[in-house]
C-alpha cells in the first residue's frame, strides 16, 4: 500500500483532490494537551464501542467501565458499569445508551454515567449491537441474536446459524447482521432472519448503511458494498491484507477502521482512501456527533476529526 497523505492514499480508481480541514489543525493546536495527542503505554483498557447520544459520547471497556465526553476529544470521564465481564459493544436510542459485553452482559444508561443491569436471557458473549426501526439488536457467539424495545426485556431470536455475529444495522427497510464465514444476515422485523450470500469466506466484523447503499468491513482487508438495499453484493478490490473491524457512515462519508491504525473513508463506497492515524492499534468502533468523529480502540487510544480527513490522536 501507499504512504497515506493528508489528503489521502487512494486504493483505486483516478486521483480525486483530498479535502484538507484548517479548523481541526487549530483546534487540536489548541487542545493538544487535553488530548493527550502523542501518549504512548499499552496498559490501558481495550475500548470495543462507543455511540453518541444525549449530548455525549459514551465508550465502553474491556474492563467494564463506560468513558464519557461530551466533546469527543478532550475530558473523558471513567465510571464503573457494575457487570462482572468486559463490555464490548455500546449503541444509542430510545433515549438511552445499552452496552453489551462477555458472558451476556447487558448494561443501560441515560447518560454513561450510571447504569442499570437487566435481566440477560443468554450467557453468551455479545459482540455487536444496533438500534433502529424503535428496536435495539444485539449479537454474539453461537449466532446469537437478542432484540429489545427499550434495552431492559429482551427477547433471544433464531438466526439459524452457528457462526459468530460481530456487527449489526438497520438500513432503510430492514436490519442486516454480519459475522464469521462470510456470515450475512437480513431481517425486516428483528424476528425472523434470513441468510444473504455475500460471496465470501472471510470473517465479517462490521457493517455501516446509507439509504440504499450498505459497507461491510472484515478480515484480510476485505470491503463488501450492495447498491441495492442488501440484496446483491460486490467485492470491492483493495490492496489492504490487514483486518478491517468496524464501518460507519455519517456527514456523506463512510468511514472504516481496523488493525494497526488502518482507516480508510469513501464518499459513494466507489473510491476508498487511506488516512493518516497516528496509531498502531486496533479500531474498533467509530460515531459521530456535536460536529466531531470519534473511533475508539485497543489500548484506550482514540481519535478524532470534524471531515474524516485529518486525524487526531487522543487517548480516552
Amino acid at each position: 500500500m501507499r504512504s497515506s497523505t493528508a489528503a489521502g492514499s487512494r486504493l483505486q480508481g483516478s486521483p480525486r483532490q483530498g479535502r484538507f480541514a484548517a479548523l481541526l489543525v487549530a483546534t487540536c493546536v489548541a487542545l493538544a494537551a487535553a488530548c493527550g495527542g502523542g501518549g504512548g503505554g499499552s496498559t490501558k483498557p481495550d475500548l470495543g464501542g462507543v455511540a453518541f447520544g444525549n449530548g455525549v459520547f459514551v465508550a465502553v471497556s474491556s474492563i467494564g467501565q463506560s468513558h464519557v465526553s461530551s466533546s469527543g476529544n478532550q475530558d473523558w470521564a471513567v465510571y464503573d458499569v457494575g457487570v462482572a465481564d468486559g463490555l464490548s459493544a455500546v449503541a444509542h436510542g430510545a433515549g438511552r445508551f445499552v452496552a453489551v459485553g462477555d458472558g451476556g452482559a447487558i448494561a443501560t444508561s441515560a447518560d454513561g454515567v450510571t447504569w442499570d443491569l437487566p435481566s440477560s436471557p443468554t450467557t453468551a458473549a455479545l459482540g455487536g449491537i444496533g438500534h433502529g426501526a424503535g428496536l435495539f439488536v444485539a449479537v454474539g457467539e453461537g449466532g446469537t441474536i437478542l432484540t429489545s424495545p427499550n434495552g431492559s426485556a429482551w427477547t433471544v431470536r433464531s438466526s439459524g446459524t452457528n457462526a459468530t455475529l460481530e456487527g449489526v444495522v438497520r438500513a432503510r427497510d430492514a436490519f442486516f447482521v454480519v459475522g464469521d464465514a462470510g456470515t450475512i444476515l437480513r431481517s425486516a422485523d428483528g424476528a425472523t432472519w434470513s441468510r444473504v450470500a455475500s460471496g465470501v469466506e472471510a470473517n465479517l466484523n462490521g457493517i455501516a448503511s446509507r439509504d440504499s447503499v450498505l459497507v461491510v468491513a472484515g478480515d484480510a482487508g476485505t470491503l463488501l458494498v450492495s447498491r441495492d438495499d442488501g440484496k446483491a453484493w460486490e467485492i470491492r478490490s483493495t490492496d489492504l491484507e490487514l483486518n478491517l473491524v468496524s464501518a460507519f457512515w455519517a456527514q456523506g462519508t463512510f468511514v472504516v477502521g481496523g488493525e494497526k491504525g488502518t482507516l480508510v473513508t469513501s464518499i459513494e463506497a466507489r473510491e476508498w482512501l487511506l488516512r493518516e492515524t497516528q496509531t498502531k492499534q486496533i479500531l474498533q468502533s467509530i460515531a459521530y456527533g456535536n460536529g466531531f468523529f470519534v473511533t475508539v480502540g485497543t489500548a484506550s487510544d482514540g481519535l478524532v476529526s470534524i471531515d474524516a480527513v485529518s486525524w487526531l490522536k487522543i487517548k480516552i
